[in-house]
């Protein structure tokens, strides 16, 4: 699932939590979280990116995880390194853009830390991929490539060296205009180690275009993760195997008590 997903919410955190909250449940972030709920308004007022895409980039960056960083790589195993980013906070901005978003919104004192700037870091960066890319700012798929890859890799392409990202194997839309079902296949180390925890019922709430009173609707989707078995070859040799064959019982009638007509076969 590309919990980029996407659609179904996705990946990464990379430290102890004392989170008090269900990260894939928008109502109870913002109760328990209600200023987070007027940042993100208020990104979505200044630079027109949806309260659900600024949600959705945070939760798959850091886990809302407020000091979250990209673990260490290991030295012989076991010895912590050098991170491979500089990303950090919420947003996960690297140090370059974020001094760049700083300058560009005079934003000096921003914080990685804080919600509020990160919430406004998005709705910039999303901005001038909207400007550079003409990418649709409601497009969470592509805006999330273009955040991930920067939007220089995004015009080479450089997510189709990353297969996890984009092998999707169909897409069954609804007649309402949504999506009915939605299968991908997910590559990478130990990632079924990562989201098979994903597999149940999630709760999908959201404010459908035809609601008039901004109220949140809540419908459920369900999220299967399965391992892809390695294909094998397997040999059965005739003598391991034990046939047995069964009649019906009861009262006769058109042959049912004279054919063989189970076989079962046992290894």
């Amino acid at each position: 699932m590309k919990y980029l997903l996407i659609f179904f919410l996705l990946l990464s955190g990379c430290i102890t939590t004392d989170r008090s909250f269900n990260t894939a449940n928008i109502c109870d972030i913002f109760k328990t979280n209600p200023k987070w709920k007027s940042y993100a308004e208020k990104t979505k007022e200044k630079w027109g990116v949806p309260v659900s895409l600024q949600l959705s980039f945070i939760k798959q960056e850091s886990s809302f995880e407020r000091t979250a960083r990209p673990p260490r790589k290991k030295v012989l195993g076991f010895i912590p390194g050098l991170r491979p980013s500089s990303a950090y906070g919420y947003s996960q901005a690297l140090d370059g853009t974020w001094e760049e978003y700083k300058v560009s919104t005079k934003n000096f004192n921003a914080d990685r830390k804080n919600f509020r700037d990160a919430s406004d870091f998005i709705g910039w960066y999303v901005d001038g991929s909207y400007r550079l890319l003409k990418i649709d700012k409601s497009d969470v798929y592509n805006h999330y490539l273009a955040y991930h890859e920067g939007k220089g890799g995004y015009q080479k392409k450089s997510y189709n060296k990353k297969k996890w990202l984009l092998e999707l194997i169909s897409i069954s839309k609804s007649d309402a205009g949504g999506l009915k079902e939605v299968i991908a296949s997910i590559k990478g180390r130990n990632i079924y180690s990562i989201l098979k925890y994903e597999s149940g019922v999630h709760r999908v709430q959201r404010v459908p275009d035809t609601e008039t009173q901004g109220r949140v609707h809540t419908s459920a989707a369900t999220v299967a993760v399965l391992p892809e078995a390695e294909d094998v070859d397997v040999k059965i040799e005739e003598k391991d195997l034990r046939i047995d064959v069964f009649r019906s019982s009861g009262p006769g009638g058109q042959s049912v008590n004279t054919t063989d007509s189970a076989v079962r076969i046992t290894h």
